[in-house]
């Protein structure tokens, strides 16, 4: 077998780790070799060597272990070892490596012209096999341990031939090779030189990115192998012929087949006894295996709960030193785990409901949550003099601008004499911004209109204005989101030129905004995703993704939006009635929770941040930030 081994600025971040280590038979080349590639990732200094550790308990066991010929019970052997040595490391009180370890087990047993494969994973790593220009993703329905006490659980069997090359990727490696649509290029690599030109022509891809790219080709038993060794190596490439791909099968386990046969039964009675005995049997025999695996769940659940109780105390240690945002982690890990066995038929439901109800109060008090009762109504448009149904508003030159994307309808309220009036655009009104002091509205299907607060229009066409999926502007520019395509569009001062648009995205962006829900733009390009996510981009390439930290968790926030000279993100979700604020490396800064009755619609703020507007139904609520 030949290796190739690349790491990618594997120091850049100083509380991420990646490593590979490679485990070998001295004597018996068929018993296999045993590969680690691990990234530990967020960790504190105290965990760095955590991988090196675990690896060192697996050469122990792997150098005791030769001599058990089944690679079933050696594999498994192994997997169960690697449990119990994160268990073990959970009672003593470590749990910074929850949700940040992402460790690929591979076993090789060459047999001659084929080798045996067997892997296992937890994380977020790939693991491929390319055979010509194929490759496949083994590990994409892999699911991992149901145990809550164990890392790792199911395991994937297949079948390598010669030229066959098996893919270890960590996470942000294989995602910007799907991205790029270049994993299948893998494959046609025949040689050191090829990684190297390879890796050359897609510099800009892997000069951002950290983490592994580890290959292994199978080729025919030979003669002469390395010593057994325990090697951490930070490149090692061999030449290697052209490689080619596999498909795989789920590991399966024996199933044990029972014949019955009973003498003939003539009489009735005894006929019905007979059937009565089997079944009884049966029965009984069923009841076993049902309190044995009740016992089993509630061993499961024990553990579970001690979990709980470790992270607990772990964030309350947090609290003592003042690590506000660690115990957030902590405390969310443990509420995650607490709630999924609040259901019913599960074995200490009433205790880990209690666990979670005392868990959510702890995450609630430090989440900076400022409860808003009977806000002021500042204004009611359906007692107004309009027909308007109001969706959205913006804020300029001291006035509220109400519209909906269904009505030409324009609502004005000016906050200062406390008065509206109703004005009409030609067609309906898409979106709006408020820019360098203006109200900018987008009338269908592209002509951008100036709204003076008398209700003036004055209107710039935006030629080449493809699917609508958010506006923005900054520095007397606008930007329109195609989220269909993960597009942005910048118009570059529309208002004074006719400057023909450009795309805002380079092409060698390791992501691209698509089905985004909403923008807002400071300079940097901020996109709330689907999957709530803050995405950010700067310069027309993608930079980071940040998930705010915040409880209660988001699960279907509404919009991002940034106002010039305030330093936060303003986060809508109308699911909770809340708008978060944020800063912008993504920590907590406070949350508003308001009740009222209708959903939130739309907010803004006022120019030194001091008011939020709040539309929900037809009402305007203002509100003073604390």
């Amino acid at each position: 077998m030949q290796v190739f081994e690349y790491y990618f600025n594997p120091k850049a971040q100083k509380d991420r780790f990646f490593e590979v280590f490679s485990l070998e038979p001295q004597k018996d080349p068929s018993l296999g070799n045993f590969y680690i590639v691990g990234e530990l990732s967020h960790t504190l200094p105290q965990n760095s060597g955590l991988l090196q550790k675990l690896a060192k308990l697996i050469s122990q066991e792997y150098s005791l272990s030769l001599d058990v010929k089944s690679q079933d019970a050696f594999f498994r052997a192994l997997l169960q070892k690697t449990n119990g040595f994160f268990a073990q490391e959970l009672r003593k009180g470590n749990v910074d490596w929850l949700g940040n370890l992402h460790i690929v087990f591979l076993h090789i047993k060459n047999s001659g012209k084929k080798s045996s494969v067997m892997f296992s994973k937890t994380g977020g790593s790939k693991v491929f096999m390319a055979r010509g220009t194929n490759v496949v993703d083994l590990g994409k329905n892999l699911q991992g341990s149901s145990h809550g006490a164990e890392l790792f659980g199911n395991a994937v069997s297949l079948q390598a031939f010669a030229q066959d090359k098996l893919i270890v990727l960590t996470k942000d490696i294989a995602d910007a090779l799907v991205r790029g649509n270049i994993l299948s290029d893998i494959s046609a690599l025949s040689g050191a030189k090829q990684f190297q030109l390879f890796f050359k022509k897609h510099n800009k891809i892997f000069s951002r990115l950290s983490g592994i790219l580890f290959a292994v080709l199978a080729e025919e038993l030979i003669a002469h192998t390395p010593p057994l060794s325990f090697l951490k190596k930070s490149m090692f490439s061999l030449k290697l012929p052209k490689l080619r791909v596999s498909l795989s099968q789920l590991f399966r386990f024996p199933v044990s087949k029972i014949q019955t046969s009973f003498p003939a039964l003539k009489d009735p009675i005894r006929q019905k006894i007979a059937m009565l005995a089997v079944f009884g049997a049966l029965l009984a025999g069923g009841f076993l295996a049902f309190q044995g695996e009740k016992k089993e769940l509630q061993r499961e659940a024990q553990t579970v709960m001690l979990q709980i109780q470790v992270i607990q105390k772990e964030a309350e240690s947090a609290l003592e030193l003042h690590d506000a945002r660690s115990a957030n982690i902590l405390l969310q890990e443990a509420w995650k785990k607490a709630s999924l066995r609040t259901g019913k038929e599960v074995p200490f439901r009433e205790t880990f409901s209690a666990l979670q109800e005392k868990l959510e109060q702890q995450l609630l008090a430090i989440n900076n949550i400022h409860s808003v009762k009977d806000p002021a109504v500042l204004l009611d448009i359906k007692k107004q003099n309009t027909n308007l149904i109001p969706q959205s508003m913006i804020l300029a030159q001291r006035s509220l601008y109400f519209f909906n994307p269904f009505s030409p309808a324009i609502f004005i309220f000016d906050l200062e004499n406390e008065t509206g009036k109703t004005f009409s655009a030609s067609k309906a009104i898409r979106n709006g911004i408020s820019l360098a002091g203006s109200a900018l509205l987008l009338e269908e299907p592209n002509t951008l209109l100036r709204v003076e607060q008398d209700g003036r229009m004055e209107p710039f066409l935006l030629s080449s204005l493809s699917f609508l999926g958010g506006m923005a502007g900054f520095d007397k520019n606008i930007y329109i989101l195609n989220s269909q395509q993960g597009s942005i569009t910048k118009y570059e001062d529309p208002l004074s030129n006719a400057a023909a648009p450009s795309a805002w995205m380079r092409e060698e962006s390791l992501k691209k905004p698509a089905k985004a829900k909403s923008m807002a733009i400071d300079g940097n390009v901020w996109i709330l995703t689907a999957d709530n996510i803050l995405e950010r981009y700067f310069g027309g390439l993608w930079q980071e993704d940040m998930k705010p930290l915040v409880f209660p968790l988001i699960e279907n926030a509404a919009m991002v939006k940034v106002f010039p000279g305030i330093p936060y993100l303003y986060i809508l979700d109308p699911a909770e009635s809340r708008i978060i604020l944020l800063t912008k490396f993504g920590d907590l800064v406070k949350q508003y929770m308001v009740e009222i009755q209708d959903p939130l619609l739309d907010f803004t703020v006022s120019k030194n941040g001091n008011t939020l507007y709040l539309l929900a139904g037809s009402k305007v609520f203002a509100i003073e930030a604390e």
